[in-house]
């Protein structure tokens, strides 16, 4: 398959977030790409989000906040902010611009602010190839494809997760 050659390991730190609570695990990834209108992931693909750093991660967490949950502020609970080391085998990067070439994405990476077509295309990544995720840019910074987000197929990665290390969970979300 053409993408194959595109496939690379990948090793990094990335960031998640999670509700700042003693109940709330880490490692269970049970809910994950459950949820509906997830831009990366048809509703019930075991999918985990990772933001490449604490900026996008913070801004993610305000913007499904606002639009996606329409809370108010003050009704938010702080979130725990996890850096983790993450060390896969085969990931695409959805950033470059020969992979957009390859499968006819003329109009990345402005076509991933629809979730359709986001959707569309992890789907053919997920059918086509053995990736275990991808590395995609950051819609919070569309402009700099330096910023990125790593979408990890569940599916296709080993459990337990041998692959993510928890390095730092001392930072704080929270409303001011």
């Amino acid at each position: 398959m053409a993408l194959d050659r595109f496939l690379a390991p990948w090793q990094g730190e990335a960031f998640r977030h999670l509700p700042d609570v003693a109940t709330v695990n880490f490692f269970d990834f049970s809910r994950a790409g459950q949820g509906a209108g997830n831009r990366w992931n048809d509703q019930g693909q075991p999918t985990l989000y990772l933001a490449g750093d604490l900026a996008i991660a913070m801004g993610e967490w305000t913007r499904h906040m606002q639009v996606d949950q329409g809370l108010p502020a003050m009704s938010v609970r702080p979130r725990r902010v996890y850096q983790a080391a993450v060390s896969l085998d085969a990931v695409l990067d959805l950033r470059d611009p020969a992979v957009w070439q390859t499968i006819a994405l003329d109009d990345a990476p402005t076509c991933f602010l629809d979730p359709g077509k986001a959707q569309a295309t992890a789907r053919y990544v997920r059918t086509m190839t053995t990736a275990q995720g991808l590395l995609v840019p950051s819609i919070m910074f569309l402009d700099d494809l330096s910023r990125w987000n790593l979408v990890l197929f569940l599916d296709r990665l080993p459990t337990p997760p041998a692959w993510l290390r928890i390095v730092d969970q001392s930072r704080l979300l929270q409303v001011p």
